[in-house]
């Protein structure tokens, strides 16, 4: 019986999704015995961390707010906090973006709290937006259990809008 993954017409085959005109294979995890226990790709991805503030924020950003902030979860580097916003390494990639522009997205993305300055031109990256690494690896000691709430028939349910 077919699954909804097999369906997908961008799944080429059993661990590896192509894009373009190459494979990306996927990694095994082995355990101490050698047993796969999981798969992960081998390719860095950025997360994108989806809850209704987040997806709230995102919307109402500007066009030119979601240019920088997509240009940002593409540029980010594996386990920084940070992000080099310069307009010269921007100018080409992220397109609309004048010099004026690009203040007003770095402007709007500091006031709605998802870059915060470091030092001019390094910004701070809110985790709780996208991350590329593990979190809670990077972030160990500022990690919480997530709080379970409780259904109407007693059963305990994660509340997905709480992270970190």
């Amino acid at each position: 019986m077919k699954t909804h993954v097999d369906l997908n017409p961008f799944i080429v085959k059993q661990n590896a999704i192509k894009y373009g005109n190459f494979e990306v294979k996927c990694r095994a995890y082995n355990d101490k015995e050698g047993n796969i226990v999981g798969y992960g790709e081998e390719t860095l991805f950025t997360r994108v961390y989806k809850n209704k503030k987040n997806l709230s924020t995102i919307s109402s950003l500007t066009p030119k707010g979601k240019a920088l902030f997509l240009w940002i979860i593409y540029s980010i580097s594996f386990y920084r906090g940070f992000v080099f916003l310069n307009e010269k390494r921007i100018k080409g990639m992220a397109k609309g973006l004048s010099q004026n522009s690009f203040k007003d997205a770095i402007d709007e993305l500091g006031k709605e709290q998802i870059i915060s300055v470091y030092i001019h031109p390094y910004y701070w990256v809110n985790p709780r937006f996208f991350f590329l690494g593990n979190r809670a690896y990077a972030f160990e000691n500022y990690r919480k259990p997530r709080n379970l709430k409780t259904d109407e028939h007693g059963l305990k349910e994660e509340n997905p809008d709480e992270i970190i």
